[in-house]
């Protein structure tokens, strides 16, 4: 059974307290998580890849598409076989010689959106989101990311990111954020606020916001654990 924390029934419209990370240079950030939850910023350590030089071909798809895949005909599945089978996937996702476990079908059910509240630039954005999935595409981890930390591109006044939960290593996939990032259209602001897309059956938290209100915690994990 699904236990929702108080802390989580707080959250459930707006994000918690966000940080400024203006300061940052652009680029793309392998950032710790503390022990309390909170995401380490003043030790966030820059990859110091030149994700700036990426393949046109992703940034003009990024710039036309908006990086959003219509998913609204996608995995209209039987719930509950749907999640039995992605939940007997990720048992053995902790092994590091696994295959990738990029899921292609958006999970209906038993996701949540954590909207926030300052209006995100969007000309901005499209540049942030191509950094973000050149890095899962071309960077040196191969978009793996272990529980305990965050990965994110921030290029002028947006972040986009994700982090996992439940389960100790897992790889971000392209299509997967295109996905959550179509979703996030539709269920935050209509795309006009930064969004937390917390998709439990796949365990992971992608995320954008404007950089004025990057996020302070994995938000989605304080509602699966």
């Amino acid at each position: 059974m699904l236990l929702v924390t108080p802390l989580a029934l707080l959250a459930s419209a707006f994000v918690a307290t966000a940080f400024d990370v203006t300061n940052l240079t652009d680029g793309i950030y392998r950032v710790p998580i503390l022990d309390t939850g909170l995401i380490d910023y003043a030790n966030a350590v820059d990859l110091n890849v030149s994700y700036f030089a990426m393949l046109e071909g992703l940034f003009t798809r990024s710039v036309r598409t908006g990086g959003s895949i219509n998913d609204t005909q996608e995995g209209n599945g039987d719930p509950d076989n749907y999640d039995d089978e992605i939940d007997g996937e990720m048992e053995v996702l902790d092994s590091s010689w696994t295959r990738s476990h990029c899921h292609w079908h958006y999970p209906h059910y038993r996701n949540r959106f954590i909207s926030g509240q300052t209006m995100m630039n969007m000309t901005n954005y499209p540049l942030t989101l191509a950094m973000f999935m050149n890095w899962m595409n071309k960077g040196p981890e191969s978009g793996w990311l272990s529980r305990g930390e965050v990965r994110l591109a921030k290029a002028n006044d947006v972040v986009v990111g994700a982090c996992v939960f439940k389960r100790l290593r897992l790889k971000t996939c392209v299509h997967e954020l295109s996905l959550a990032m179509g979703a996030a259209d539709r269920e935050c602001a209509a795309g006009k606020v930064g969004c937390h897309v917390c998709l439990r059956s796949w365990s992971k938290d992608y995320f954008r916001f404007a950089a004025t209100e990057a996020p302070n915690q994995c938000e989605c994990a304080w509602y699966h654990y």
